[in-house]
């Protein structure tokens, strides 16, 4: 949502998830293992020719950082290097809907909707969230919230001597985007222009509206400081 906004900014040339995007075209040749062989510091470079003058933005997940085995460090050294000069941090501290949210665009194919009539038809039906065994990496789902805690922490220290503005979704997105792209607009010294919120929230329905096995979920995380996530 955010992104979208900004990329309606006449001083600013958005390129979204860079390094997605790319994935995915190589996905589109037949390379299935292709993170292997993605630079990023080669990809960034040439999207930036693009680009074009003024504000440039992009995104990035820590999906990209862990598929590629690039660090942290090296990562906001490279952006620095290339002259990137500002940060924004989005964060969602419901960390269960960010979860469910993923898994519902999984299995629709769907990320946002237009409009709230398209966000209404195109929800799924209920789904089995898986709460353990989630990999190699997290034997249940308090492990996996860990670690993306764990991701914000180090990425506030990998930046700290940098101009960062923290977003998080709960209070600057779902009330209403334009509260974040006023905040984004203001961080980067943008002049006044008015955005059409063109991306909606795709899902607005309760975690218990949603899966199918609400009960296990509620049982790992009723007893832990996540057990607000169930009703929020």
């Amino acid at each position: 949502m955010l992104g979208d906004l900004l990329r309606q900014h006449p001083d600013v040339a958005y390129g979204g998830e860079v390094y997605g995007l790319h994935l995915t075209r190589l996905k589109g040749k037949g390379r299935q293992d292709a993170w292997a062989d993605i630079d990023l510091r080669a990809v960034l470079t040439r999207e930036l020719r693009v680009m074009g003058p003024g504000w440039v933005g992009i995104e990035f997940l820590a999906r990209d950082l862990r598929e590629t085995n690039t660090g942290m460090e090296a990562h906001a050294q490279m952006l620095r290097e290339l002259g990137f000069s500002r940060f924004v941090l989005l964060r969602r501290d419901n960390l269960l809907r960010r979860y469910l949210s993923l898994r519902l665009a999984q299995s629709s194919a769907r990320w946002h909707a237009r409009d709230g009539r398209e966000a209404t038809t195109a929800e799924p039906a209920r789904i089995h969230l898986a709460v353990r065994d989630l990999g190699p990496r997290f034997p249940d789902l308090l492990a996996q919230f860990a670690a993306i805690e764990q991701f914000y922490d180090h990425l506030r220290r990998v930046h700290a001597g940098d101009p960062v503005l923290e977003l998080a979704y709960e209070q600057h997105i779902e009330p209403d985007p334009l509260i974040a792209y006023r905040d984004v607009a203001e961080f980067l010294g943008l002049r006044t222009f008015q955005p059409t919120v063109r991306v909606t929230r795709l899902n607005a329905r309760t975690v218990q509206q949603c899966v199918t096995n609400f009960d296990e979920v509620a049982e790992l995380l009723a007893p832990t400081r996540y057990a607000w996530m169930l009703e929020a």
